[in-house]
């Protein structure tokens, strides 16, 4: 009885050793409680280190509002105009005057002379035109026996040119017997009109 009496006081005595030092540490001693606690551990901190290189540039911003207009400028000189440029132009075939036959005729009378002077004199004043030729004849006949006349008639007519002094390399001629009529009434006065050869000119 003694004996239990002795142990249950030291038991007693050792709990109240265990419950002062812990009352004095203000912490469990039991365990390793750093690592029951996950406690960390932090030393003074230490110099700082040097600075790492800078990052690459970021991406440009948005446009800013535009400013206000800047003073204008003193007034320009004027303009100096250009001078005048003077160009050929070039023309299609120009019709000038007809010489007119005699029903079923090549041969060109002396009234119509005069016509045939003036081209020659026109083409002599103008050495870089040429003069083109169209010969027809009125509807009557047969095509090949009208073809075959307004062919004469155009012949008639370049010789006639080239005879005046005008180089035959400028004469062009065209036979087209009774098409493009430029009188279409079925009579004699039209047929009159039909039977001609026009006068074209243009550049060379």
């Amino acid at each position: 009885m003694h004996d239990v009496g002795m142990r249950t006081m030291m038991k007693l005595l050792v709990l109240g050793l265990a419950g002062s030092f812990t009352a004095a540490c203000g912490q469990t001693t039991v365990g390793n409680s750093p690592k029951d606690f996950e406690w960390r551990v932090y030393n003074t901190p230490g110099p700082m280190g040097l600075t790492g290189p800078g990052g690459p540039q970021g991406p440009a911003g948005p446009p800013g509002p535009p400013g206000p207009p800047g003073t204008p400028g003193p007034q320009g000189a004027a303009a100096v105009a250009p001078p005048p440029m003077v160009r050929e132009i070039k023309q299609d075939w120009q019709q000038f005057s007809n010489v007119t036959f005699d029903l079923d005729k090549a041969d060109i009378r002396p009234d119509e002379r005069d016509k045939i002077k003036a081209v020659a004199d026109f083409l002599e004043q103008n050495p870089r035109m040429e003069v083109g030729l169209a010969g027809y004849t009125d509807p009557q006949g047969t095509y090949p026996h009208n073809m075959n006349l307004s062919d004469q008639r155009t012949k008639a007519v370049s010789e006639a040119l080239v005879q005046a002094g005008v180089p035959k390399d400028r004469v062009r001629t065209v036979a087209l017997a009774s098409r493009d009529r430029n009188c279409t009434q079925n009579t004699e006065d039209c047929y009159a009109q039909n039977r001609r050869v026009e006068f074209y000119f243009r550049p060379k």
